[in-house]
């Protein structure tokens, strides 16, 4: 959206009055419609004072609920789904004519393939690829399918083609993402993730390759030793379980037990001995006795993971679950998710801990403003933390330089907080110049 309006000659303003204001809306759980819709509020109220002009809705919130919110929300101008976003300028230039249609909703049938080039919103030296849209899994929880649509991966050449464009911009870290990277090019030729991954690692420019959101069900040993045997890829992986409880996780309709979860693990410990492993639980699920989730518990000790986010369970009108029988109260669903929280928050400490003295790849975030001597001087991330998510590396860097963006290696020396470490260089390291070394 924000690329196809630049192009179109309009300039994105980061606060303060505007002519339009976008809002891309989420609609996946009933807090995050919430959340949306007081946005949507808060920007007709400074609309109504004159702050701003026009008011555009677009995402997933116009996917889910359509016509309904078009005949509700008359305080936007124009309501765009996602199948429109990618011409957004156009929609907004007809609007701007005269012309009376508000809302723009169409099947989501394909993946459409975009050939503007991106405005990108992160740091210089790291962004995300998407690489499919939408899921065909239908867990029992989830409206990602009826919101987003079936599963529809991006043509090969394509994927692989942004990537080279991304490189030739200065990126150096690409987050590949999609509602389930593991299933990428299941719908089409065939090649799927790790030929997608053979092809990235030939992007000499790229120096981190990082995979979020694998679906348990779809990690093949072929992926895990691809993964282990790239130049580009980092030992990490994201892959959200939801549950160790085999009876919740067929009630959740996830195809994989508790032994094979624990098997998977140990495939990739195996071929990667250094992999820090995060994932996502849902407490809380209907059905979900205390001997259930005392099983989660037990299974989160002996897996390991290094991160973890923890929710309680939403019922969202549409899905199977929400339909069945043995709800659990939404209080101990929250009490559940807290005790989650707590006991992660000592295992990743404690792993954490365990690195203490180990050397790795680091990326510089920010520089810092020392307020005495010996302070911490930068703030990054090194290669097992993702963008946003996993916490942060804080560099003791003393006298020596760097810039945003450059890429070093680090000894650990501590820890700053159960998810936080602090590093400094390894002797005799200068500025890089944005290269590992």
């Amino acid at each position: 959206m924000a690329a196809s309006m630049a192009l179109a000659g309009w300039v994105l303003v980061s606060a303060g009055p505007a002519e339009i204001v976008v809002i891309a809306t989420c609609a996946f759980i009933a807090d995050a419609v919430r959340e949306s819709i007081d946005v949507i509020m808060e920007e007709a109220q400074a609309k109504e004072r004159g702050e701003t002009g026009m008011l555009v809705v677009a995402g997933c919130l116009i996917e889910r609920y359509g016509k309904k919110l078009s005949r509700a929300l008359h305080e936007a101008d124009l309501l765009c789904g996602l199948a429109d976003m990618h011409r957004l300028h156009k929609l907004i230039e007809a609007k701007s004519a005269g012309g009376r249609r508000r809302l723009h909703h169409r099947s989501l049938h394909k993946y459409y393939e975009n050939p503007q080039p991106r405005l990108i919103s992160t740091k210089a030296h790291t962004t995300y690829l998407k690489i499919a849209e939408g899921c065909s899994n239908r867990c029992s929880y989830c409206l990602i399918g009826d919101i987003r649509g079936p599963l529809r991966s991006r043509r090969f050449e394509a994927v692989v083609d942004e990537a080279k464009r991304l490189a030739d911009l200065g990126v150096s870290e690409l987050v590949v993402v999609a509602q389930d990277v593991t299933a990428f090019g299941s719908d089409l030729d065939g090649r799927g993730l790790p030929q997608l991954i053979k092809a990235l690692d030939r992007i000499g420019r790229l120096k981190w390759l990082r995979i979020m959101y694998a679906h348990p069900a779809h990690i093949t040993s072929e992926l895990i030793s691809v993964m282990a045997e790239s130049r580009s890829v980092i030992h990490y992986l994201d892959m959200p379980i939801q549950h160790a409880s085999d009876k919740i996780l067929r009630s959740m309709n996830r195809p994989y037990t508790k032994r094979r979860l624990m098997d998977l693990f140990d495939e990739l410990r195996h071929k990667m001995e250094d992999i820090a492993l995060r994932t996502t639980i849902i407490t809380g699920f209907p059905g979900e006795t205390e001997r259930n989730f005392k099983t989660l518990l037990s299974f989160l000790k002996k897996a390991q993971f290094t991160y973890l986010g923890a929710f309680a369970y939403s019922p969202e009108d549409g899905t199977k679950a929400a339909s069945m029988d043995r709800q659990v109260p939404s209080d101990v669903a929250l009490t559940r998710r807290d005790r989650v929280v707590a006991l992660q928050e000592q295992i990743s400490s404690d792993m954490l801990k365990a690195r203490i003295g180990a050397t790795a790849d680091f990326v510089v975030e920010e520089k810092l403003l020392a307020e005495r001597t010996g302070d911490p001087s930068y703030a990054g991330r090194c290669s097992f933390q993702a963008p946003d998510v996993d916490g942060l590396t804080f560099l003791k860097a003393g006298r020596k330089k760097f810039s945003v963006g450059d890429f070093l290696k680090v000894r650990i020396t501590g820890i700053a907080s159960p998810y936080d470490l602090i590093a400094e260089p390894l002797t005799g390291q200068i500025k890089s110049e944005g290269h590992i070394g």
